[in-house]
């Protein structure tokens, strides 16, 4: 089993060194080394991403000027790497006491990943365990929590509260878990709650990430008790929307521009793929469902899946939902790739969970189309389907 130590370096000793990494033509790429000491003379050091603030700092300043930002500093040490830290500024800084950490760390929990260890482990009095809910790998392996940090494997977050939500109008696709997910900081006065939601069907998911999704609550005493109450409250809150939301989706076909958003995120993910990988013929089920050439060629004009207004303005022939189903399926199946990415594809998802549908300039989110002389409006313009 694999262990957590930790360790908070108050108004630590820093230093930052310029590393040039490679070369771009003649220009040289620059990554910043921070290096901290502790009390009793032991280092530890993060070579900075070049699209960090310090390594920027140091193609306009000296080593000396850019190490004055972090000297002084309050740095956080996990399992002997750096995984967060607060420069010196002019401004005051909230930082939790050594108590409150160690409280932070029992009662919401980290996640970490640990010597010849396959999964994240979590710590905390009521973290849940991927290995005890099978359904929550859909999440923890694929998103999990973010915080960001500097050790990609050290996370202040843990997973809580496994509960089933039925949504009885959906038939089968209506049989979800979600959990509460709990990001905390050393340098946030804050607790952060967000919902991991598990289709049970395709054993796919998705992590709130936007507003409505995210709650903030800041806690100070009675610990257990207060996350307790928060997480229900918040849980609660969350499955009305999501409830009230999905029988929305449901009844509203996505633009053809959110559809082929879709499809070109499958083309991305599936140019690195073997065409033996079994989850190639995933990949062309979920393109030939998103094609909206073929399922929609009888009844729109050529030139409509070739202009960004026209897409964005006429209807699919999927709904929201089905929609919404097939961009969990993409990230849960295919292998991540620049440019379709699991960030991407999840901001995606809770775009289409969170965000009103604008069609011709109208908020077309509504729960039933307006009565007509037809039964239904998608009955006259696209048939009836025959079973």
């Amino acid at each position: 089993m694999a262990t957590f130590d930790w360790k908070m370096i108050r108004k630590g000793t820093a230093r930052v060194e310029r590393c040039v990494v490679g070369y771009h033509g003649f220009n040289e790429l620059v990554q910043a080394m921070l290096i901290v000491e502790d009390d009793d003379g032991q280092t530890y050091s993060h070579l900075m991403p070049s699209a960090h603030s310090l390594s920027k700092a140091l193609s306009l300043q000296s080593e000396k000027r850019v190490s004055d930002r972090v000297n002084g500093g309050d740095f956080f040490i996990a399992n002997g790497q750096i995984v967060d830290f607060r420069g010196v500024t002019k401004k005051k800084q909230f930082v939790h006491t050594d108590e409150a950490i160690t409280t932070m760390l029992e009662e919401v929990g980290v996640r970490f990943s640990g010597e010849n260890l396959n999964m994240v482990t979590q710590w905390g009095r009521k973290s849940l365990q991927p290995d005890e809910f099978p359904l929550l790998k859909a999440v923890t392996k694929k998103t999990g929590i973010r915080e960001h940090l500097l050790d990609a494997n050290v996370s202040f977050s843990s997973f809580r509260d496994a509960t089933d939500l039925h949504l009885p109008a959906l038939g089968e696709d209506g049989e979800f878990m979600t959990v509460v997910g709990q990001v905390w900081s050393p340098f946030k006065a804050h607790v952060e709650f967000t919902i991991g939601l598990v289709r049970k069907a395709s054993k796919s998911g998705m992590i709130g990430t936007t507003e409505g999704l995210v709650q903030r609550f800041q806690i100070v005493n009675e610990w257990e008790h207060h996350l307790d109450i928060a997480s229900q409250r918040f849980r609660d809150d969350v499955h009305k929307h999501l409830q009230k939301r999905f029988a929305i989706m449901q009844d509203t076909r996505a633009s053809v521009e959110l559809v082929n958003r879709a499809h070109d995120h499958i083309v991305k993910r599936t140019k690195s793929m073997s065409l033996r990988d079994p989850a190639y013929q995933r990949a062309k089920e979920l393109m030939a469902a998103l094609d909206c050439k073929f399922h929609l060629g009888a009844y729109y004009m050529p030139h409509v899946f070739q202009e960004a207004r026209m897409k964005g303005a006429l209807q699919s022939h999927l709904t929201l939902f089905d929609l919404w189903g097939c961009v969990l399926e993409t990230d849960a199946h295919l292998p991540s790739v620049k440019g379709a990415s699991t960030n991407t594809l999840q901001v995606f998802a809770n775009e289409l969970v969170m965000t009103a549908q604008k069609l011709h300039g109208v908020d077309r989110i509504i729960g039933h189309e307006p009565e007509t002389a037809f039964d239904s409006l998608d009955d006259a313009f696209f048939g009836r389907l025959v079973s």
